[in-house]
Formats: C-alpha cells, sequence, structure tokens
C-alpha cells in the first residue's frame, strides 16, 4: 500500500498531498516528479514534462476628452492595461493614432498627450507588449478634431493719409493655423464690398470711412470681422490755365480746365491777380466779357507778367497756378 506521496514541482516548490494543486508563477518547461512510497519502504519515481505559457496582456485605452480642435492635445491613458502574469509586467506601449494601422509613438510610459494638426476623426488604438514579448490591442477610441477659424489681424492701406481722390491698396494680415486662407471679402458698409487679398479702392467721399474684413478657410469657416477707421481727407482742386492774345496789349485768359479731384468736390472760388495790381474779381468790370472762368485783361505796359489763378472748393482747398506772359508793343 502507498503511504506516501512527494511531488517535486520542477521550481523548487514539493507538495506530499496525493492530488495537488499547484500553479506556477512563470512560464516556462518543468520537469515535474513523484515519488511513492509504500508500507514496506519501497519507493518509485516518475518524471513528466510539463509546459507552462504566458499569460498575454490585457491592453485598455481611454482618453479624459472626445473632442479638441487642433493644436490642442488629447491625453490617452492606458494606465489600466494590466499583465495578468503573476510576476509579469508590460514594458512597451505602441499607439496607433490615426487608425491606419501603423504605429506612430512607442513609449515605456501608459500615457501620451498628442495634438492633431488637421481636423477629422481619428480611431485610436494601442498594442501593449510584455516581458515575454506578447502582446494585445486595444479597443479604439475614436476621437474628433475640430477646425479652428481663420483670423485677421491686422489691415493696413496704402497711402497712409489718403485722400478721395486717390486709388488705396488695402493689406491685411491673417492667418489659419490648421489650413489655408480661401476667401477675402472687404465691407465698405453701403457703397461697395470687393473680395481678394490686395484690393484698390476708391473711397467716394472725405470722412471717416469704415472698413470691415472677414476671411474664409478651405474648411468653410469664417473669420470673426476686423474692423478699422480709415480717416480720408479732401482731395484739393487742381489750377490750370491757359492764354490766348487778342489784341496787341489784351490778353484772354481760360480757367475751364480747372477741376476738383474729389468725386462729389466742387469748385466754388475762381480768383485772378494778372500781375500788374489788377485781379478779377475786383473793380467792377475787371473780369471783363467772360466771367470768371474766361477772363480778359489789357495791360497798360509792356513787359513780362506773372499771372496767378486760385481756385477754392467747396471745402475750403485752395490750389494756385501760376504763368509768365510776356506783353509786346
Amino acid at each position: 500500500v502507498v503511504t506516501c506521496w512527494a511531488w517535486d514541482f520542477g521550481d523548487g516548490s514539493t507538495s506530499d498531498a496525493v492530488d495537488p494543486e499547484y500553479a506556477y508563477e512563470e512560464d516556462g518547461t518543468y520537469a515535474v516528479s513523484l515519488t511513492v512510497t509504500d508500507d514496506n519502504g519501497a519507493r518509485h519515481t516518475t518524471i513528466a514534462e510539463i509546459l507552462i505559457s504566458n499569460l498575454p496582456p490585457i491592453a485598455r485605452l481611454s482618453s479624459e476628452e472626445s473632442i479638441r480642435p487642433t493644436g490642442e492635445p488629447f491625453r490617452f491613458d492606458a494606465s489600466v492595461s494590466s499583465d495578468p502574469s503573476p510576476h509579469g509586467s508590460i514594458v512597451e506601449y505602441a499607439w496607433d493614432l490615426d487608425g491606419d494601422g501603423e504605429y506612430d509613438r512607442t513609449t515605456t510610459a501608459p500615457t501620451l498627450s498628442h495634438a492633431y494638426d488637421d481636423d477629422g476623426w481619428h480611431a485610436v488604438s494601442l498594442r501593449v507588449t510584455d516581458d515575454d514579448g506578447a502582446t494585445a490591442v486595444s479597443d479604439p477610441v475614436q476621437v474628433t478634431v475640430t477646425n479652428r477659424p481663420p483670423r485677421v489681424t491686422r489691415i493696413t492701406w496704402t497711402p497712409p493719409a489718403p485722400t478721395d481722390a486717390d486709388e488705396v491698396l488695402l493689406a491685411a494680415t491673417a492667418d489659419d493655423a490648421d489650413g489655408e486662407i480661401v476667401q477675402w471679402s472687404w465691407d465698405f458698409g453701403d457703397y461697395v464690398s470687393v473680395t481678394g487679398s490686395g484690393p484698390t479702392v476708391r473711397f467716394p467721399d472725405d470722412g471717416r470711412h469704415t472698413i470691415a474684413l472677414t476671411v474664409e478657410d478651405d474648411d468653410g469657416a469664417r473669420s470673426d470681422p476686423f474692423s478699422v477707421e480709415v480717416i480720408v481727407d479732401n482731395a484739393p482742386p487742381i489750377a490750370v490755365f491757359f492764354t490766348t492774345a487778342v489784341d496787341g496789349r489784351c490778353l484772354t485768359f481760360d480757367a475751364r480746365d480747372s477741376h476738383d479731384q474729389s468725386p462729389t468736390g466742387e469748385i466754388h472760388h475762381v480768383a485772378w491777380e494778372f500781375g500788374d495790381g489788377a485781379s478779377c474779381p475786383g473793380l467792377p468790370g475787371s473780369c471783363g466779357e467772360g466771367g470768371r472762368w474766361s477772363p480778359s485783361h489789357c495791360y497798360s505796359e509792356p513787359g513780362t507778367y506773372i499771372v496767378t489763378l486760385v481756385v477754392i472748393d467747396e471745402q475750403g482747398a485752395v490750389a494756385r497756378s501760376e504763368k509768365t506772359v510776356l506783353v509786346r508793343e
């Protein structure tokens, strides 16, 4: 009759139970031996090899946020991943950040922060590897990356102090952090709207004018309107005249080519100095039959005279033009 059972599990552990249960701490191949002894002291030993396989790790992944704009990082957390082997450990975390099956980053830490440059959604998954080389892949975590709208930060214009006669070239500083700007919309109030990154505009009158710019990116997002106020000065008039000899010492002057540069401006006053002390207007009849725009004047003596034309617009802006005329006998 067998009276003694002696088990050797091959890892230094033993048992004297008839039918022992035993869990190995490490994977590997073990030689298990059993020695039995009967009531007469006779013994017999038998040996068997058993293979203990490694338990694979368990991969679990989460993210604090499921929606973030471009440029702001998601924090992915795999710290609840585990290795069920008694003495096993996870030694590598591989991260598939865009769902293409390729692992973009590897770390030894269970957390990762990552920001995306473009909008869209991504199925992020994790592969963990234990110290025996066994791997496991987590279920994917879906994150959504939202587009950031563009912005306008500055508007400038040339010339920097325009008049209502100038063509004004506009320029803007704008950026889109995750794409490109595809449309520029300029609003000048009731009178005109234009497009383009650097349009040219002529203001309809002097005064204070508000310009608002809105830009749109390649994802259809629009910026907040960016507004500036442009102070437009009145453009002075242009004084131009020519002379015609009538008879001897008598000349006719013509200022009808003079004009106001402003789109809505008008010349309200025309005056002449003939260079000999006479002027138009002045004494009765001093402008002759042609009036202020086309006066005539007879000089009492031959000589060289400087004739001055002065024109003034409705806002008081003044322009002058001078010519030297030769009066002969």
